[in-house]
């Protein structure tokens, strides 16, 4: 139980070489806590939860799912407006 010097499906641990706090940070954070504080779940726990039955973490993962989608669209909409 060692630590690796790969992780098992790839050839090398990365790890991000952005190192400033700027908005899109500080702003998915504060997305983050609300959703949290709101839903009582976190993300990455809600997907095992799915096996316990409780009606409320289906809509609380596909909502995650939309967010996903939407901040995507929206991140490459912004980043490459469209040219008329």
């Amino acid at each position: 139980f060692g630590c690796r010097k790969a992780p098992v499906f790839e050839a090398a641990f990365t790890l991000p070489t952005k190192r400033a706090i700027d908005k899109e940070l500080v702003g998915g954070a504060a997305v983050f806590g609300i959703g949290w504080g709101i839903a009582g779940f976190c993300p990455g726990g809600a997907i095992p939860a799915l096996g316990l039955g409780y009606s409320a973490t289906p809509i609380f993962v596909a909502a995650v799912i939309a967010g996903i989608v939407v901040a995507r669209f929206a991140r490459t909409r912004l980043a490459h407006p469209a040219t008329a």
